[in-house]
């Protein structure tokens, strides 16, 4: 049993905040309006996004948040995060930072962007972390249209995945068993993937986070595949035909019309199954635990 697995199943220490009903849907409010901010700005600049992961299927299933989520994800082409990086600052910077992979105490492999005056620190933190309320931005790279170099980015882009993901485990380590009072199946499970860091400590996380970053992005030139290596089935289980992200429509989210794939059933099928459209069982719905929730303002 992996530790994600036990993070959802495991009882935690008093210390922690639940997510109740009330502020779950305060959550996706706030999300909302990050939104609402992000996509005048991509608008204006002409920058190519779209919905990502679980929030095309709340697009899709739900027409907005999928009831029991509390994130919004985004896709974005390289070429077009880069684009919006370079007038993030200008257009953003007052309101919401921008966490790259590489950057002082960010842990992610990810860029992230944080409302400024909240704090949403998950449980897999280090004592020092960067941990406002954030969405997620998931970057298509080009790969090679050439099955063996394909397999090849494949292959190097998990592995330096496992780095990442041993060195941040050993430094998330302690809170996660400070908040799960040191359970013993959790302590396994952590020393299994922490004990692997020492191998690779000549580098910090954030150099192998920009190492990992800049290999992700090798392939330079558009070919006929993406891939998002940095999400939730990693390399092999996030390859897509590029013509499945060739267009965006619009979708209603909630009050907001958001922007998914042109081809999003085909994405939802490839990404969940042909069954997508199907509510989980409660017990499958994920629940939210956090080590501090502040969101600002007046609850």
């Amino acid at each position: 049993m992996g530790i994600q697995h036990l993070l959802k199943t495991v009882e935690y220490s008093k210390e922690v905040c639940v997510v109740s009903d009330e502020l779950l849907h305060r959550i996706q409010g706030d999300l909302l309006e990050m939104m609402k901010d992000f996509a005048v700005v991509l608008k204006k600049h002409n920058i190519e996004w779209t919905l990502s992961g679980g929030s095309i299927l709340g697009a899709i299933r739900h027409h907005g948040f999928i009831p029991w989520d509390d994130d919004i994800d985004l896709f974005m082409k390289r070429k077009e995060y880069e684009k919006f990086r370079k007038v993030f600052k200008e257009e953003l910077g007052d309101k919401y930072d921008l966490y790259e992979p590489g950057d002082k105490d960010y842990i992610y492999n990810m860029p992230q962007i944080h409302k400024k005056g909240t704090e949403l620190i998950s449980i897999q933190s280090p004592e020092v972390t960067k941990g406002g309320l954030f969405v997620d931005i998931f970057i298509l790279e080009n790969t090679y249209n050439n099955d063996f170099r394909r397999k090849i980015h494949g292959l190097k882009s998990t592995m330096l995945l496992f780095i990442d993901s041993s060195l941040r485990m050993k430094a998330c380590k302690s809170n996660i068993l400070k908040y799960t009072d040191n359970n013993e199946q959790i302590r396994k499970e952590i020393n299994k993937r922490a004990n692997f860091a020492f191998l690779f400590s000549c580098n910090s996380l954030e150099k192998w986070l920009k190492i990992t970053d800049n290999y992700f992005s090798k392939v330079k030139e558009d070919t006929d595949y993406l891939v998002c290596p940095s999400g939730a089935k990693h390399f092999f289980g996030e390859i897509y035909p590029r013509s499945m992200f060739e267009g965006t429509r619009e979708e209603k989210f909630d009050t907001e019309m958001l922007n998914v794939p042109l081809k999003a059933e085909e994405y939802l099928s490839q990404r969940y199954g042909n069954n997508y459209m199907e509510i989980p069982k409660d017990s499958e719905k994920e629940r939210h635990i956090y080590a501090k929730i502040d969101l600002g303002g007046e609850a």
